[in-house]
């Protein structure tokens, strides 16, 4: 069975399900199964928490209809991917991170297919703003993902062509959230990037 909740909050997150506000400024993750609270780990962002509630209730909760992210083409593969592994087994992948790559990774093998996690972030009002570019965090790998995007290297990775008409044709605002995978096959096809999307709850009128 799962293992009881530990770790100490200070506050629910506002905006995301299963996110609490802890006093040292990090984030902490939790969720309900069977009455009992079960504690998922402390994360530096908000989001990444919020993206670990997700993972547990993937596993807890199939059908869940209280996500804090739709589904994308790379995160409808967990499901699948956490069959493999005890329900203590995948808490605990949750809680040291180590479901962002493998869990995509792992599932998609057998089929040839890896999926492979560039970045995430939260859009900041310059993002979406008269701009026109993208800043990209500085953590993002080198190599293949950064040429599939045409991101310009400036001190910070910049995604200009298109990006746009990209937030006008999605909608996107200040504290949505953008990532990017990048789809490598054993077929001899050339890799792709996938763009996914997250949006902020939106308040009545917004």
């Amino acid at each position: 069975m799962p293992s009881a909740a530990r770790g100490a909050a200070s506050g629910s997150s506002a905006r995301f399900k299963g996110v609490v506000l802890q006093q040292n400024g990090h984030w902490g993750a939790q969720i309900y199964f069977h009455h009992s609270r079960i504690w998922l780990g402390t994360f530096k962002s908000e989001l990444a928490a919020a993206r670990a509630y997700d993972s547990a209730a993937a596993k807890l909760h199939r059908g869940d209809t209280h996500r804090n992210f739709p589904c994308t083409e790379v995160t409808v593969h967990e499901p699948a991917f956490q069959d493999r592994f005890t329900t203590e087994a995948v808490l605990d992948m949750i809680r040291d991170g180590s479901r962002h790559v493998s869990a995509p990774a792992a599932v998609a093998a057998a089929d040839g297919v890896v999926f492979e996690e560039l970045f995430s972030k939260e859009l900041t009002p310059s993002d979406v703003g008269k701009l026109n570019r993208l800043v990209i965090p500085k953590s993002t790998p080198r190599g293949v993902g950064v040429s599939l995007l045409l991101l310009e290297e400036q001190p910070s990775y910049v995604f200009t062509k298109g990006w746009n008409k990209f937030v006008k044709e999605k909608g996107l605002r200040a504290r949505d959230t953008v990532g990017s995978t990048v789809v490598r096959r054993d077929d001899g096809r050339d890799p792709t990037a996938l763009i996914d999307v997250g949006r902020r709850r939106r308040e009545k009128g917004q």
